[in-house]
């Protein structure tokens, strides 16, 4: 978590697991880029206006010459994959070919193809992902698109994703309660980093008090109405000693309200600030066994870490508890 001690500095190992959390390549390379483009005023830490400039002038971005990314029908790449096993002389040599699932997963490949997942083939998969309507996506995910897109307005992508969904034969239509709302409410990646930070110090400071979800937000919850307003949150800040400020406290709500009223119940209270596994996973919906450990037990529907308390039924999702 970045700047522990509130000084506004943060230390290369901590800009280090950040950058790494979010898809960057955390090797030698990395420390030494940091320590030679980053850090100019060579104080031997990083401080957050020298983040910014980081992290807005690609400066660990990586990309391979000589590579190209084609969007291809299935018929055309049955065709590809013809021409791959009956080794036609303009597939071998120095050429190599990868097909893949805009989803995920290789279809098919020639042996030599040297597979490399640079900042530049994340950002433009990401950006076909959002021309095919796709959903849900890791916060990785969302900060490669939100690199390729961060020249259009927040409206003007949204009313483009509208649009796409018209024509889709898709059921769901709704999106406000998945990640791809990010994009929407988003100026750019800086933005998305700078709220993650936000949100992992809120989170730091609650584990440092030793309280569950639970039991924090009904101590937030001041007027008992089952939702924090944007004073309560405010309150719940200066409870914990953090410098946030009203702007801070708003942002917070306003990427979390996944309904739109202007306030957090328990579930989008639980959302936010919950100890997931989602940043370096896919973020579909996925079925786990719940575990235990020290009294409590994770949900094997929707992964909430639930109090001894509950027993019997998972506090967010409801579901009953197994094994």
């Amino acid at each position: 978590m970045a700047d522990k001690d509130g000084s506004k500095r943060i230390s290369f190992s901590e800009a280090e697991g950040i950058l790494s959390a979010l898809g960057f390549k955390k090797d030698a390379d990395m420390r030494r880029e940091m320590r030679t483009s980053v850090d100019v005023d060579g104080s031997g830490d990083i401080d957050m206006n020298e983040f910014k400039k980081m992290i807005q002038g690609r400066v660990l971005e990586t990309s391979q010459t000589g590579r190209d990314m084609v969007v291809v029908t299935l018929a055309e790449a049955e065709s590809i994959r013809f021409l791959l096993h009956a080794k036609h002389p303009s597939l071998t040599g120095q050429c190599a070919v990868s097909i893949e699932a805009l989803e995920g997963g290789v279809i098919d490949r020639t042996p030599s193809f040297p597979f490399m997942e640079t900042t530049e083939y994340l950002r433009n998969k990401q950006c076909l992902r959002f021309l095919d309507g796709s959903m849900h996506m890791t916060t990785r995910e969302a900060f490669a698109l939100l690199q390729g897109v961060q020249e259009n307005k927040e409206k003007s992508r949204e009313d483009f994703f509208k649009n796409i969904l018209k024509y889709r034969r898709r059921d769901r239509k709704e999106y406000n309660d998945c990640p791809i709302k990010l994009v929407f409410t988003t100026k750019d990646e800086y933005q998305l980093l700078a709220y993650r930070l936000k949100v992992a110090r809120f989170r730091h400071a609650l584990q440092q008090k030793g309280f569950m979800l639970l039991d924090a937000f009904r101590r937030f919850d001041t007027n008992g109405n089952g939702s924090l307003c944007a004073g309560e949150v405010m309150a719940a800040i200066r409870s914990l000693h953090l410098d946030l400020h009203a702007a801070d406290a708003a942002e917070i709500i306003n990427m979390a309200d996944a309904n739109n009223d202007g306030q957090l119940d328990y579930l989008e209270f639980a959302q936010c600030f919950a100890d997931k596994e989602d940043d370096t996973k896919d973020s579909k919906d996925s079925k786990r066994r719940p575990t235990t450990a020290g009294g409590t037990w994770v949900c094997g529907t929707c992964t909430m870490k639930n109090p001894r308390s509950a027993a019997h039924k998972c506090l967010i999702c409801g579901h009953k508890k197994q094994g």
